[in-house]
């Protein structure tokens, strides 16, 4: 049954961002602890990249493609796994349902090719709008921003289905949706800002320009689960706001649903 603490009405900006704060701190452990374990392989290639600024030493062939290697993998199989398994856990928070890791990453795995799928046509066209005309990347990243959120709470199976629901969903709250984006991303560069500062004040300059990528993902480590508890949250506001669902009757269909 939903947590009957949580406002189940519509809410403002500012009220939705309240609310994943809250919940990202009671529910601290849990979400911290999933975030370290998602961006280890991250912070992996950030330490070897480091490692290699900081000693000067040559890209070798063999180097470059072990590279290539981790960041598909980390592309293809991790990203759509942590997108799902972090999906599942913020919703289930929000819905007051049993909250286990390794539930939600069972259920993200069961719908791994759909999540693959489903985000690879909107990673590709994200990054070619960014390229091109950064407005068309940042449309298409509001507008396929809830993917994951429809393939673990809805359980929707047809990739371009759950393209044009997350469009449809965002439409007419882009402007709401992007203030969240950026107030999100603003707070990670200052919180990265930050970071650098302290620590180019104990090592130097000179190390902090290779240590840096290990800093950032320091910071998104910390940053990841406010985000994605901001995302989903709006995902449920707007299923609100355009739908008047009933949410302990969706609570009860999720929990029922990733049961074993």
């Amino acid at each position: 049954m939903p947590d009957p603490r949580h406002n189940f009405e519509p809410q403002t900006t500012g009220e939705l961002l309240d609310s994943a704060s809250r919940l990202y701190l009671r529910n601290f452990s849990l979400l911290f602890g999933m975030s370290v374990i998602f961006h280890i392989p991250w912070m992996a290639i950030g330490i070897a990249r480091a490692a290699r600024n900081m000693t000067a030493t040559r890209v070798t062939i063999q180097g470059a493609m072990l590279e290539l290697l981790a960041t598909l993998i980390l592309f293809f199989v991790i990203a759509p796994l942590t997108g799902g398994t972090t999906a599942q856990i913020v919703s289930d928070i929000y819905l007051g349902n049993t909250v286990k890791l390794s539930g939600a990453l069972r259920a993200a795995w069961s719908r791994y090719g759909t999540l693959l799928k489903s985000h690879f046509i909107p990673v590709i066209a994200i990054l070619a709008g960014l390229v091109m005309l950064v407005v068309p990347g940042i449309l298409w990243l509001l507008s396929y921003m809830f993917i994951s959120q429809i393939i673990m709470v809805e359980g929707m199976s047809g990739s371009r289905s759950i393209r044009v629901r997350s469009r449809n969903l965002v439409r007419g709250y882009r402007g709401k949706a992007f203030v969240i984006v950026v107030v999100m991303l603003l707070i990670e560069f200052l919180a990265q800002a930050g970071i650098r500062s302290v620590a180019r004040f104990f090592i130097g300059t000179a190390a902090i320009a290779g240590m840096a990528p290990i800093l950032n993902e320091s910071v998104a480590i910390v940053a990841a689960p406010m985000f994605a508890l901001s995302i989903t949250l709006l995902y449920f506001d707007l299923r609100i706001r355009k739908e008047g669902f009933d949410l302990e009757m969706l609570s009860r269909a999720v929990g029922s649903r990733n049961t074993p």
